[in-house]
C-alpha cells in the first residue's frame, strides 16, 4: 500500500531538473528493492511502467546534454584564451 504513493510521487516528479539526480538514484534503489513485487498488483506494475518510460527519457535527456556540453567546452576555452590574449 505505501508502495504507490511513492510510485506516484518517482513519476510525477523524476522529470523536475531540481529533484532528477537524486530521484534517478532513489528510483533505482526502490526498483532495486521491489522487484519481487513486480507483477502482483496491476496498479503496481502501470506505475512502474509510467516510471521507466519516464526515468529511460530523463536519462536519454541528460545524455544528450552531456554531449552538447562536450561540444561547448572547446568553444568556451577558445573563447577564455582569445581574451586572455587581449
Amino acid at each position: 500500500a505505501a508502495l504507490l504513493p511513492l510510485l506516484r510521487f518517482l513519476c510525477r516528479r523524476l522529470p523536475e531538473p531540481r529533484y532528477a539526480k537524486l530521484l534517478c538514484n532513489t528510483t533505482h534503489r526502490v526498483l532495486d528493492l521491489y522487484a519481487p513485487v513486480v507483477g502482483t498488483s496491476r496498479e503496481v506494475d502501470s506505475c512502474l511502467l509510467v516510471l521507466r518510460d519516464r526515468l529511460w527519457e530523463e536519462l536519454k535527456l541528460q545524455a544528450a546534454l552531456m554531449e552538447i556540453q562536450g561540444c561547448l567546452e572547446p568553444v568556451i576555452a577558445a573563447s577564455l584564451a582569445s581574451m586572455s590574449l587581449a
